[in-house]
């Protein structure tokens, strides 16, 4: 007769630790074979081991049944043989502590990363669409950021047109480094300071140091820290792209 042991109701999985889940999922599959062997066992009387012996047996093997742990193993045997399929296959998925649902772990889908002729491409089409000189808007960017979606200063401009986090929020372009919000917005920016302030040279100096150090060159007349050479690579960008485009 099975102990209460055996007998006994397994505890939720839902309250149990991950790794006694996965010895909650063996006791339970094993639990119909086992079953079943018992059931079988409690059946058994001696004629009945005597009776399953083939007739031609000899009368000293008649004297000596096979031996309890022999029938229980061949019964085991022929159990599973009969389940091809083994039940703990079919088991449900385990529940960690305090989920409805199964654990499955999302994975996140990354696009690739734009090359530089796609970038020129977006460049192109922003500044179509607001009537903007594509090859001013070529040459900011790449004067900016040489086409990068992800470069960003120690300043903390982001971007291919290297946008603050303030001038970003005042342009309305939630994500920085999304390469074609950040072109959009640095384009409209550049173009209103060309209409501003009616000069390209201006604009730029603005749009890189700040139109508070431009209001300071218009009284001194002295350039900002750095702006001489963004001037010049500006220039020669704009060169190069206007030869080759």
């Amino acid at each position: 007769m099975p102990s209460s042991h055996s007998l006994r109701e397994p505890v939720s999985p839902c309250v149990r630790a991950p790794c006694v889940c996965t010895y909650e999922k063996l006791r339970a599959a094993a639990r119909p074979a086992v079953a079943a062997v018992l059931l079988a066992l409690t059946s058994i009387a001696p004629a009945t081991l005597k009776q399953s012996l083939p007739t031609h047996a000899t009368p000293a093997a008649l004297e000596q049944p096979p031996s309890p742990t022999q029938y229980i193993r061949d019964k085991i045997e022929a159990i599973f043989a009969e389940n091809e399929h083994p039940q703990i296959l079919k088991t449900p998925h385990v529940l960690r502590p305090g989920r409805k649902k199964p654990f499955r772990p999302k994975t996140k889908v990354v696009p690739p990363p734009l090359s530089e002729w796609e970038i020129r491409d977006i460049v192109v089409e922003e500044s179509n669409k607001v009537g903007f000189d594509e090859d001013l808007a070529l040459a900011l960017g790449k004067t900016e950021s040489g086409f990068d979606p992800d470069a960003l200063s120690g300043k903390g401009a982001k971007g291919v047109m290297q946008l603050m986090p303030d001038k970003a929020e005042e342009l309305g372009v939630e994500n920085p480094l999304d390469a074609r919000q950040n072109i959009r917005g640095g384009i409209e920016h550049f173009k209103y300071l060309i209409k501003k302030y009616g000069s390209k040279k201006k604009a730029l100096i603005a749009y890189n140091c700040g139109e508070g150090a431009l209001q300071k060159y218009l009284r001194t007349g002295k350039l900002p820290k750095g702006a001489a050479d963004y001037l010049r690579k500006f220039l020669e960008a704009e060169a190069d792209i206007r030869l080759n485009s």
